[in-house]
């Protein structure tokens, strides 16, 4: 049996919770060496209920899709890519494969599932670091105004939005150590940090805004990632295990007075709960075709990487909960907290349950704090709502119950109410019927 056959086999019988035993199984005996930091294969447990969200559809990046049929044609760009590069730099490619040989190990020690194939023809690996990262950097530049760039024809319409999809898979990466020293082979010195002048050139591709990612990143997905969350909530004082208590719906909050106000950043933890005005502040995002395989990649990111807190994770989970139905999606298309590019509101309601219940989907306590806010509200406000029942129903006792002789009064008049209604009624509805004009 082949190695590929091999790995199929063992795929199909990972379930999930077992994920030392996959990496063992894949000949990493040490569980540890799971837990550096590297570009994995999402397991089969996490693909299955929407595997094409992690496969590229126009363009691969790194080893894993390379030389898929339906990708082959980007590879005539790639190459022009490359001899652009070339000529703004005045170098010639193979000075590019000798800066990266003596980095071999180390980028290859990226790609946890490097198959024998690639591990055996190092030249072959080098060339496809060196063409992937110089066309991903050409793809960058493309997107700064002053450029005239032929690469900018391909971000034209449907290419152009599959080629951003693709660059944002968890599995179609290239580590940023090779773009890194691509950029300063182009930019010769450079002034600040090389890390600094890449995530803006990643940030600005993406129309992320200029926000400050570190220099921790692994690759475009970790910067993407970074940028979209933009940690604003305090940090717990006190060890909490679980993401939060269940909270009530958009609508339900919005029967007890809350109100839902967009937030000053566009940052996913950026949701507050303010008591004493009533008002939820939650960021504003636009929600598309795109918007599934953004967020289970984003996902998928963080639940195997051990470094990783689960923030965009809470946030899919909050967010299902809040949203319930068409209803709630609605309350919050008027606040503008929703730009709905879907057909209608109940297919945006659906895309938030289905993440939510996505295996991928494994939330912290990033937002336990405005759940368990939210929970308390919502517990008090209908607290406060039977007390004034029951403080009601005692004051009717008190006034009408108490002398039985009150108490038929009560009966009495309440009955001859309702027949004088009725008697009302009746003669409206015979006045109608017998109007000669209307017949």
């Amino acid at each position: 049996m082949s190695q590929k056959k091999s790995h199929e086999s063992i795929n199909d019988n990972i379930e999930e919770g077992s994920l030392p035993l996959f990496f063992n199984m894949m000949g990493y005996k040490d569980f540890n060496q799971w837990t550096k930091r590297s570009i994995l294969k999402v397991p089969p447990y996490i693909t299955r209920p929407n595997s094409d969200a992690y496969k590229p559809r126009v363009v691969s990046f790194g080893p894993y899709h390379h030389g898929q049929d339906h990708l082959k044609r980007m590879e005539a760009y790639k190459m022009e890519s490359l001899n652009r590069f070339a000529n703004r730099t005045n170098s010639d490619p193979k000075q590019y494969l000798d800066k990266f040989r003596e980095l071999m190990p180390q980028l290859m020690a990226y790609y946890t599932f490097l198959n024998e194939e690639w591990r055996g023809d190092e030249e072959r690996f080098l060339k496809l670091m060196v063409v992937d990262g110089c066309f991903l950097l050409e793809c960058f530049r493309s997107e700064i105004p002053s450029l005239n760039d032929p690469l900018k024809n391909i971000f034209r319409g449907t290419m152009g939005s599959n080629i951003k999809r693709d660059m944002l898979l968890i599995e179609n990466q290239v580590p940023i150590q090779v773009l890194h020293i691509l950029l300063k082979i182009y930019l010769g010195e450079v002034i600040q940090p090389v890390h600094q002048e890449l995530n803006k050139l990643i940030l600005d591709f993406f129309h992320c805004g200029d926000v400050a990612v570190d220099d921790s990143c692994l690759h475009v997905l970790d910067v993407y990632a970074e940028s979209m969350i933009r940690q604003t909530n305090p940090t717990w004082l006190w060890s909490i295990t679980s993401p939060g208590p269940i909270f009530p719906s958009a609508i339900v909050l919005s029967d007890t007075r809350v109100k839902f106000k967009k937030s000053e950043t566009i940052g996913l933890m950026d949701i507050h709960f303010d008591e004493e005005r009533r008002l939820l502040w939650l960021p504003s995002i636009t929600v598309d075709e795109g918007t599934e395989t953004l967020f289970l990649n984003l996902m998928a990111r963080e639940r195997f990487d051990v470094m990783k807190r689960h923030e965009v994770s809470s946030y899919v989970a909050f967010m299902g909960l809040l949203i319930r139905s068409a209803q709630d999606v609605k309350l919050l298309r008027s606040g503008e907290i929703i730009i709905a590019k879907l057909k209608s509101d109940e297919a945006v309601a659906k895309l938030f349950d289905e993440l939510a219940k996505n295996p991928v989907n494994e939330p912290d306590d990033s937002l336990a704090m405005v759940r368990f806010e939210l929970e308390i509200w919502h517990n008090t406000h209908i607290a406060k709502c039977n007390e004034r029942l029951a403080n009601w129903g005692s004051n009717f006792m008190e006034t009408y119950c108490k002398n039985p002789w009150t108490a038929f009064g009560f009966l009495v008049g309440t009955i001859i109410s309702v027949a004088t209604v009725m008697q009302t009624a009746y003669a409206i509805i015979q006045f109608y019927q017998n109007d000669p004009f209307r017949r």
